[in-house]
């Protein structure tokens, strides 16, 4: 503290900031003009992505997809699926025909066709009763009750053939299955055969009188 009586210690004389508070405001206003130009730049860039390059990327994106299928051999899946759908459709024609001649043409047609699938790797299938449904190649048509358990998920009856290639189905084999259920009857034991009757024996042949 100052001694009492003694003069006060005189202010320092400080620059006037107005200049400075000025160049601040004015370089802030620019710095805010630029930022709104920059977002009204990258608005105009968002729009023209959405409405040109988002077109372009999804006709690239589809075009990258075909060529994949192709890569993977699916570039004739559709085709195949067609005439395998044919196939399936009318194969039963053949035993309804009645005309001798015409049956033989069309098992001749059905035979080229299965030629043609198989010359493009396609595999036909047909299971076997008693088989164990495939899921990924089958579609149930009907489910059969059954009290045997080792009959339950099997082929009880192919309707109609199935095709594939390369483990994926074209077309599902139709199959009826077995179903394990409680209230199924059991089948019945198949009947003991009767035991043959015994063979007569012949009859001793008469002398001839001499």
């Amino acid at each position: 503290p100052a001694p009492e009586g003694a003069p006060a210690p005189a202010m320092p004389d400080y620059p006037d900031p107005t200049p400075q508070l000025d160049a601040l405001s004015a370089q802030l206003q620019t710095m805010g003009g630029t930022v709104e130009k920059i977002s009204g730049e990258l608005r105009e860039i968002h729009k023209l992505y959405h409405n040109g390059y988002s077109g372009r990327l999804t006709v690239m994106q589809a075009e990258l997809d075909r060529y994949h299928e192709v890569e993977k051999g699916r570039a004739m899946d559709g085709i195949l699926t067609e005439i395998a759908k044919l196939y399936c459709d009318y194969e039963g024609v053949v035993e309804q025909a009645e005309d001798p001649k015409l049956k033989k043409q069309l098992r001749y047609l059905f035979l080229d066709l299965v030629q043609l699938l198989e010359g493009h790797g396609v595999t036909m299938q047909r299971s076997e009763v008693g088989a164990k449904r495939s899921p990924r190649f089958c579609q149930v048509i009907e489910r059969i009750p059954t009290a045997d358990p080792a009959l339950h998920d099997t082929v009880a009856r192919s309707r109609v053939t199935g095709f594939s290639i390369d483990n994926r189905p074209l077309v599902k084999e139709m199959v009826d299955v077995y179903l394990l259920s409680k209230d199924a009857v059991p089948a019945p034991a198949p009947a003991a055969a009767e035991p043959a009757p015994a063979a007569a024996e012949p009859a001793p042949a008469e002398s001839e009188s001499v």
